[in-house]
């Protein structure tokens, strides 16, 4: 339906956010190139992917922001195909790299945190998303007792309480050693 219209719908929606703005964030960007989708009254297990034309979306976007003398930032993280991040770079669109997903060894060997100079070029640095708890609460522990309020948690809350806190303070010395943050305790303190 959408290429029987020319993208025109996907186009008019891409003005309407830009019209205002010098830069447009596409929320997982990886919606332009397929979304899982569950029949209804399905367990998620029965959904599949269902493709979009990847190539067009990604014209249009680039087309629009273009136009509008914007830029435009791929919410790249999570579940991303083998090469929508060139494909971003490629039309001259930033991915995004969050602080607490940077590590050396990645983010699933943790051997402490990846120093800002080694992270990915093209990308908005930031501390955290709309996905993620507050800066405030990282810092201070208080998403870990959300969490076990909730009954999320996945171990025992004092295991997660030390791996938090070891996180935030192998962060904290980072940004230490680099000379950003001089006083950890007294900038944890102040939030």
């Amino acid at each position: 339906a959408l290429a029987a219209e020319g993208c025109r719908p996907f186009a008019e929606l891409l003005r309407s956010g830009l019209r205002h703005a010098g830069a447009l964030r596409v929320d997982h960007v990886m919606g332009l190139s397929r979304l899982w989708w569950v029949p209804e009254g399905r367990p998620p297990t029965e959904g599949t992917y269902v493709r979009y034309d990847r190539d067009a979306m990604l014209g249009v976007l680039a087309l629009e922001a273009y136009r509008a003398g914007a830029a435009v930032i791929g919410e790249d993280l999570g579940t991303v195909e083998d090469g929508m991040r060139e494909e971003l770079a490629e039309r001259g669109m930033l991915g995004t790299s969050v602080q607490r997903f940077e590590y050396l060894g990645g983010s699933a060997g943790r051997h402490g945190p990846l120093p800002p100079d080694q992270w990915r070029a093209n990308c908005l640095a930031t501390l955290t998303t709309h996905d993620l708890p507050t800066t405030a609460a990282w810092l201070s522990g208080e998403h870990v007792d959300l969490r076990a309020r909730l009954g999320l948690l996945t171990r025992p809350e004092a295991d997660e309480k030390a791996a938090a806190a070891a996180e935030r303070d192998g962060w904290l010395a980072e940004l230490t050693r680099l000379g950003l943050l001089p006083d950890p305790d007294g900038e944890v303190a102040a939030l």
